[in-house]
């Protein structure tokens, strides 16, 4: 019986340990099995995604400087019929297989008047006399949209050809989800003069959109929101030492504003009368209409060519054409590749007259431009911040 016993002990025991060491086993052998999987799966494709933050500001400002824009026109006045700014930031993340998704803030103005019209701005905030018997054509037109929000682009090779398959060319695909707080949509037209008795005689026409009534003052109660898409494309071509890129940015631009608060408009100060004491007063006469309504807002176009050719080892240079809202914008320049990653490049622009300046190292990229050394004077300034590949 004690040796039954003893023999069944053992057997327990035995049972026990081999029980015990096969959850260890299991236990140790899973443990490898995750780390297998971490250190041949996953990790691999995590070093695949790469963050990226692109900022890109263009600011151009025909009549006066940037700086007297924004101050109350406090400035010397030129010849000029447009003024705009385009600022664009997007961060995310990019992945070797093409793929990209981020998140893009962009802020976009656009200006385009008659040189009448920014003359008679510049006298009346300066109190500057205005020109006697001289008829004002008026014209304004306004295109504002502030938004955000995500974004996703796909890169691919698209064609291989040419000897040993040199000549490659890469298209991207971007497509953000834009919501809007901000807007102003329409124009501002008609005609003044100021007669030799100091009289003013003016008609105006005003149909236009808005997010705050900056004319009227009129009262707002709802949100305003609208919700669309925008799509840009891209194609780089490289062959040797040449590269062409085309870059069309709001190749499709299209936000929906529901139930948006718009006022049409006319203004008449042609309206004399006789007050109690004998004198003529004017008396203007502002008819129209409020309201609110649907529409759909377009930007324009905003294209890019780029070319560039590497001479040799060191020295490079590049043509650029830029055009949008109607303007053409050619730039000429000179790029030194240092040893390593490192270049650096100089470039002239037309008609704006600014030079940029520039660094680039590997997938870093910042640049400056202005048409004056007097920051106060300038009245381009683009500014470029590019780190990590979208």
């Amino acid at each position: 019986m004690k040796h039954t016993l003893l023999i069944s002990n053992l057997i327990l025991m035995l049972l026990t340990s081999t029980a015990v060491n096969a959850t260890s086993d299991t236990q140790n052998t899973s443990d490898t099995t995750l780390a297998s999987v971490f250190s041949n799966s996953i990790q691999p494709q995590l070093k695949k995604f790469h963050p990226y933050i692109h900022l890109n500001s263009f600011t151009y400002s025909e009549p006066i400087s940037i700086d007297g824009m924004l101050h109350e026109w406090d400035d010397d006045l030129h010849s000029g019929e447009l003024a705009f700014t385009q600022q664009r930031i997007s961060v995310g993340l990019s992945h070797s297989s093409g793929w990209s998704l981020g998140w893009i803030s962009r802020y976009d103005y656009f200006l385009e008047f008659t040189e009448d019209t920014a003359l008679l701005y510049h006298q009346g905030e300066n109190d500057l006399p205005a020109s006697r018997d001289y008829h004002y054509q008026l014209f304004l037109r306004a295109e504002h949209a502030k938004s955000s929000g995500p974004q996703i682009a796909y890169q691919t090779p698209l064609l291989k050809f040419g000897p040993e398959q040199s000549h490659q060319i890469k298209v991207k695909i971007q497509i953000a989800r834009l919501t809007s707080n901000q807007l102003y949509n329409g124009s501002i037209w008609g005609e003044a003069i100021l007669l030799e008795n100091d009289d003013i005689e003016a008609q105006l026409n005003i149909d236009y959109a808005y997010h705050e009534d900056s004319l009227f003052d009129r009262p707002l109660t709802n949100t305003i929101e609208g919700q669309g898409l925008s799509v840009d494309l891209f194609a780089d071509w490289q062959f040797k030492q040449w590269q062409v890129s085309l870059t069309l940015l709001d190749a499709y631009y299209r936000v929906k504003w529901q139930d948006n608060p718009f006022t049409t408009a006319i203004i008449s100060t042609d309206t004399r009368g006789v007050d109690e004491n004998g004198f003529i007063r004017y008396s203007p006469i502002l008819s129209g209409l409020e309201g609110n309504k649907d529409f759909i807002q377009k930007l324009p176009l905003d294209l890019y060519l780029n070319t560039a050719y590497q001479w040799n080892q060191h020295w490079g240079s590049f043509v650029n054409y830029h055009h949008v809202a109607s303007t053409h914008f050619y730039q000429l320049g000179m790029e030194y590749f240092s040893l390593g990653k490192a270049s650096y490049f100089l470039a002239y622009q037309e008609p704006t007259q600014a030079l940029s300046l520039g660094f680039k190292y590997d997938t870093f990229e910042i640049s400056l431009g202005l048409d004056s050394l007097s920051t106060n004077n300038a009245q381009t300034l683009a500014i470029q911040l590019i780190w990590g590949l979208n």
